[in-house]
């Protein structure tokens, strides 16, 4: 389960520098809030400019939020670029409508990570931009308790260019 959200973080910022390139100007802006279960309460919140990309051969889109060691990376994938989006695990392709959603963050100077598996992804267009507000919970991998997790991607411009998002590619 770390491996997963991990790599697929990394895939997105592979994807961000691919030939060399620099990461490219973010053109929106990233929200968390994450609220932490186990032993204690607690919560880890920040901040992120946004980028996204579609995918190579009509595979979706590819949002991706990141500052410093903590980020969120969301693969949207269906017939429509709006509307409600089914979290899923990599491998799920029962749901037409359907996103993968991957968050990493440190607590106390430790990484932590999780896979959204539950909730809802909401996508909406405005004046070229692309809003997706997130709300859901997944496992998080280093203490294995449940994490809730609200994020939101607003004012998202999608790169001119395209990026692989193969299965293969992101798992």
């Amino acid at each position: 389960m770390r491996s997963l959200s991990l790599s697929l973080l990394v895939a997105g910022a592979a994807c961000a520098g691919r030939g060399g390139a620099a990461t490219p100007p973010s053109s929106g802006h990233l929200r968390v809030v994450l609220q932490l279960r186990g032993a204690t309460s607690d919560s880890a919140n920040f901040d992120a400019p946004a980028t996204g990309w579609r995918c190579g051969g009509g595979r979706g889109v590819l949002l991706q939020g990141l500052d410093r060691a903590r980020g969120v990376l969301v693969w949207l994938r269906g017939d429509s670029l709006t509307g409600e989006f089914r979290p899923v695990m990599p491998g799920d392709t029962a749901s037409a409508q359907r996103a993968l959603v991957a968050v990493r963050y440190s607590r106390r100077d430790v990484p932590h990570g999780l896979t959204i598996d539950s909730g809802s992804v909401r996508v909406r267009r405005a004046g070229g931009a692309i809003h997706v507000d997130i709300t859901g919970g997944g496992l998080e991998t280093t203490e294995a308790h449940r994490t809730a997790l609200t994020a939101t991607f607003d004012g998202v411009r999608l790169e001119p260019d395209t990026t692989s998002c193969r299965q293969g590619t992101i798992p």
